[in-house]
């Protein structure tokens, strides 16, 4: 019984004995060198002779030109095979990229001894040499996932949120995944998220930030907050002095120079929070919040509106090649800490999300005298790639700014 990559070399072989002139998109895509069957690539180096002399491509002209017998038993069974040249460009695509294939194979195999630096920037030139294949194929997604293991960690495209602890436990957050990060009411869920596009400044990420309870204004009011230290109450109230002002100013037109920031505070549906996606294609991108995203598409439920809304998060991710971090409410009203069961229509938000991360800050719930205010936790409660745990911070909300704690 044939394999198939035996019967798309058979097949091609067939069409040019039976079909000619028909199938000569075959002698143009293909050199004998890609057949795996070395009698068929002998009938084919015959056939592209013929055609390169300008010469009749037919059954007889063909056969005449084969001197071997047991070659000319090989091609007449070739030619019995192939009914029509339907499909006939299917099976060209498919030995060329089968013989893509064996040759990456083979070239991987004599890898496998370099060092790691060496083997990285030869898989590199490898997949620079080679054509693309028309569709995909295992041995790409063998090479794309060897370039990233033998890829320095500094050099892995994730996002780092900059708060150490957590990158430690997270590595990273991947590309073409989704996280949430839900929250009671003022527990800082937006400056959290703030702080982490901070972040971002201090790399080459590209980040867009959908803003569907807040103006772009309120939300540039807290960054600058943060990143010049100028008190939050105090920008506000319209009370900051004229040098806090000039900083402010310096640090804003920095941040548009970069044209690595987008605030989208007209993006209500999540139809328009994928136009914005794909138009400012960001490696990060934040969503605040779920609970605020609508869709043109009509629903029994709110809750099922909710799980086709995360769905369609899951597919930008993947589809556009970045993070999306989409913020939550939760709906427990106890003293205790949140837990992921706790987001607000938490079904498809608790099965989509890669990462779940519930904030928590005791004081919200406790505003008693001997309650720290600034006290504060990332229970990092889903972690499809790691381990899961807690990261304690301090809230300094004057600034909108969270810090870790040294341990």
């Amino acid at each position: 019984m044939m394999t198939l990559s035996q019967e798309a070399e058979c097949n091609v072989i067939g069409g040019l004995l039976l079909y000619g002139d028909d199938c000569t998109e075959a002698l143009d895509a293909l050199s004998p060198d890609d057949f795996e069957e070395e009698a068929y690539g002998q009938i084919f180096r015959v056939v592209k002779t013929l055609y390169l002399q300008d010469r009749a491509i037919d059954c007889p002209s063909i056969l005449a030109e084969i001197k071997d017998q047991e070659l000319e038993k090989v091609a007449r069974l070739a030619a019995v095979n192939l009914p029509s040249v339907a499909g006939y460009s299917g099976y060209v695509r498919f030995v060329k990229n089968s013989s893509r294939q064996r040759r990456i194979r083979q070239k991987l195999f004599d890898l496998v001894d370099l060092e790691p630096d060496d083997m990285l920037e030869k898989i590199r030139k490898l997949l620079d040499s080679e054509e693309q294949p028309e569709d995909g194929s295992f041995d790409d997604k063998a090479v794309a996932f060897m370039t990233e293991l033998y890829t320095p960690p500094e050099h892995i495209k994730r996002v780092r949120t900059g708060f150490r602890r957590l990158d430690e436990a997270l590595g990273g957050l991947r590309r073409k995944t989704i996280s949430y990060i839900g929250a009671r009411p003022s527990t800082g869920k937006t400056a959290l998220a703030l702080n982490i596009l901070r972040n971002q400044m201090n790399t080459d990420n590209r980040v867009t930030m959908f803003s569907l309870e807040m103006s772009a204004t309120q939300i540039l009011e807290r960054l600058l907050s943060d990143l010049c230290s100028v008190h939050y109450g105090r920008i506000n109230q319209h009370n900051t002095r004229n040098e806090e002002k000039t900083d402010m100013c310096t640090r804003l037109n920095a941040i548009a120079d970069s044209k690595r920031l987008n605030i989208l505070d007209d993006a209500y549906t999540i139809e328009d929070i994928a136009r914005g996606i794909a138009q400012t294609k960001p490696q990060l991108a934040i969503v605040d919040f779920i609970q605020c995203v609508r869709t043109t598409q009509r629903f029994q439920n709110r809750r099922n509106e909710i799980d086709y809304i995360s769905q369609e998060f899951k597919r930008l991710a993947r589809r556009y090649d970045c993070h999306i971090m989409v913020l939550s409410q939760i709906t427990r009203n106890g003293s205790e800490a949140p837990r992921m069961s706790d987001l607000k229509e938490s079904g498809g938000l608790e099965q989509d999300g890669d990462y779940i991360m519930m904030l928590h800050r005791p004081y919200v719930l406790d505003k008693d005298a001997s309650v720290n205010p600034e006290e504060s936790y990332i229970l990092l409660d889903k972690n499809k790639y790691g381990r899961t745990g807690k990261v304690e911070l301090r809230f300094q909300g004057e600034f909108q700014r969270f810090t870790e704690v040294a341990v």
